[in-house]
């Protein structure tokens, strides 16, 4: 954090903002920007910033990523490659997509929602992602504990099938190209999470805890004799779903972590003086890679959904997540359409990477879900103490409670659906 200064962020602005010469800054501030289990992947900052451009004061608010000081933290975010990928995006594939698009024509509303990007550098001793601080403009967090809601998920459906669809795209333009190299390889198949989660414990914890579930025998049995099949290498059978493919023809760049804290809502009043929400932004794309849509999808699902939105993701597929891709491709001049890949076949492709929705909640939900006291401080974290976080999830009544609750919904759903 000591290089953000007022010469840095001079800098910065004159970047982002693309001025001939450095705006003078009067004041800034630099603050932590989340509190602990709102953000894993580095250290954020939140600075207000005012400065003099054409004899005027201008206020902006910044968001301001940089790696993490814990020595632990700072070596798996490297060796995830993380900063070097998301400023890849930022700085190559999302520009590509609106060049792209604007290329064929494409209404803007075909962009990907993402928040505008100020700087992006991913190595180097001032390795930093610089952001607009969408909290100025209204943006909010969902309730992680309690997961997104009906209309929040159909926000978030319509912008994952926009980024999709572009991606879709900027993928088939690049098949004779070198292009965004650091993309092609899948981020958690490293050596650091393989290890870490060799013996795949809070998997073995999470199949325990939900077996002392008095309402739940049979299906725990069935979630037993699966993991025991399966899951033998739990991190190995993580990594082979998120590699599912299914339809070439929807190849693309995903984001790989679509959980709910990787997505800001605002909400907008509305005819009867009420609010609701009206607009979303995709976060943290620092494990982005190429892929297909569906793990994406599967992700969210399993991480990010209350119930009554989990029981009704087939009907919101189809109502929005569908239709938007195929809007999206037919602007960008796709030869990929819904006549040659109708809904039913979509589905049934979906479907069969459901495993990987239940095997991403086995893992993910009892972090995702810790209580802020269980989670440890940004520069603290490491493998180790994801794995103390879940275990402490599923050591705390309360939110083991809250955690199995939905987890007994997607195991449920995996039973319906013969997935186990």
């Amino acid at each position: 954090m000591s290089f953000v200064d007022k010469r840095w962020i001079e800098m910065v602005l004159q970047e982002g903002l693309k001025l001939s010469e450095p705006p003078k800054v009067c004041s800034y501030e630099v603050d932590r920007a989340l509190s602990r289990g709102e953000n894993f992947g580095s250290l954020a900052l939140r600075t207000p910033v005012v400065y003099v451009i054409n004899n005027e004061e201008v206020r902006t608010d910044l968001f301001i990523k940089v790696k993490p000081h814990g020595e632990a933290h700072r070596e798996l975010t490297e060796s995830l490659n993380v900063f070097v990928r998301e400023a890849q995006v930022y700085n190559e594939l999302l520009p590509d997509m609106i060049a792209n698009s604007n290329a064929v024509g494409a209404p803007e509303d075909c962009y990907p929602d993402f928040p505008p990007c100020y700087y992006a550098r991913g190595s180097g001793k001032e390795a930093a992602i610089v952001m607009v601080d969408l909290s100025r403009y209204e943006y909010r967090l969902a309730n992680k504990y309690e997961g997104v809601a009906e209309s929040e998920a159909r926000l978030v459906l319509r912008a994952l099938a926009k980024f999709h669809a572009n991606g879709v795209e900027i993928l088939r333009k690049q098949k004779d190209r070198e292009g965004f190299s650091c993309l092609k390889s899948n981020p958690y198949d490293n050596d650091l999470l393989r290890e870490g989660f060799r013996e795949s414990r809070n998997l073995h914890r999470m199949v325990n805890a939900f077996q002392e579930l008095s309402d739940q025998e049979e299906n725990a049995a069935r979630l037993k004799a699966y993991v025991d099949e399966k899951c033998v290498d739990g991190f190995s059978r993580f990594l082979e779903l998120s590699r599912f493919q299914g339809n070439p023809d929807l190849a693309c760049y995903k984001l790989n972590d679509c959980w709910l804290n990787n997505m800001m809502f605002r909400d907008d009043l509305n005819d009867d003086g009420g609010y609701e929400v009206a607009a979303v932004k995709l976060l943290d794309l620092q494990f982005t890679q190429v892929g297909s849509p569906y793990p994406d999808l599967q992700f969210f699902f399993g991480t990010s959904v209350n119930k009554a939105v989990f029981s009704k993701r087939e009907q919101l597929l189809e109502e929005e997540y569908y239709p938007e891709l195929f809007r999206v491709l037919k602007h960008l001049r796709s030869s990929v359409s819904a006549e040659n890949y109708p809904f039913e076949e979509f589905l049934a492709d979906f479907k069969k990477n459901s495993e990987f929705c239940l095997i991403t909640a086995i893992f993910l939900l009892p972090v995702l879900l810790s209580e802020r006291e269980s989670c440890f401080e940004a520069d603290d974290l490491s493998v180790e103490s994801l794995e103390h976080m879940a275990h402490r999830t599923l050591m705390t009544v309360g939110t083991t409670a809250r955690v199995l609750e939905r987890f007994a919904h997607i195991v449920q759903s995996m039973v319906n659906e013969n997935v186990i």
